[in-house]
């Protein structure tokens, strides 16, 4: 009983410290991104698949990248194709 109640004692003292470190804010940028691709799973995470191939990479980023609205179009294929690395690590620069 005692262990239980040590237990219990712990959890709130965590949950009572953590909820200061928690921002109200919305999810912006990065954290949006890394939101999005946690529900891929562990494993997706940990081996960053499935992937592009870098000549397809290239390919897709040259065609669609330098059109006009073509990284419009890009952004939605990434979004579209749940590839774990593209939506974790390539994504453009913050919008100012």
């Amino acid at each position: 009983m005692k262990h239980l109640l040590a237990v219990a004692v712990l959890v709130a003292l965590l949950l009572f410290l953590i909820t200061r470190n928690v921002s109200p804010d919305r999810y912006v940028y990065d954290e949006a991104d890394y939101m999005y691709a946690a529900p891929l799973g562990y494993f997706a995470n940990w081996t960053d698949t499935p992937t592009l191939s870098l000549p397809e990479f290239l390919r897709i980023g040259m065609r669609r990248g330098r059109q006009t609205g073509g990284r419009q179009e890009l952004s939605e294929f990434i979004r579209q194709s749940k590839r774990c690395p593209l939506y974790r690590h390539w994504h453009g620069p913050l919008p100012s």
